[in-house]
């Protein structure tokens, strides 16, 4: 799953013989409203009859405590640094939310290191 911003890229590549399937829209929302809604329009259903699965790396497993914070003014942006969301969960017991988190680089070669920042 790719997201730019308004638009989800769905890579199904890595599944063989379907010929249909189901698309869940979950709303996860911390607040206690019960009003939002949420529009979902301009679907499509593009085959690439050349595509090819995208690589697949094996995650480590590895949990460790959260560090320090971040002195982000030595950061530099990385524009062809895309950063996938997938299986985001909230845990309405403590407010935390729990994803797995990729970044997937459509460039140049960079660092190793790098640093996901939310606004």
């Amino acid at each position: 799953m790719r997201y730019t911003g308004d638009i989800v890229e769905i890579d199904l590549s890595s599944l063989k013989n379907s010929s249909s399937g189901n698309l869940l829209f979950r709303l996860i929302d911390s607040d206690t409203d019960t009003g939002t809604t949420v529009g979902v329009k301009n679907l499509t259903n593009t085959v690439d009859e050349e595509g090819t699965a995208s690589p697949v790396f094996v995650a480590a497993q590895n949990k460790v405590a959260s560090g320090g914070s971040l002195d982000t003014s030595n950061l530099t942006a990385a524009p062809d640094l895309k950063v996938n969301f997938s299986q985001v969960l909230f845990d309405p017991a403590t407010g935390n939310y729990k994803a797995s988190v990729q970044v997937q680089n459509t460039g140049s070669p960079v660092s190793r290191n790098v640093a996901v920042v939310f606004p």
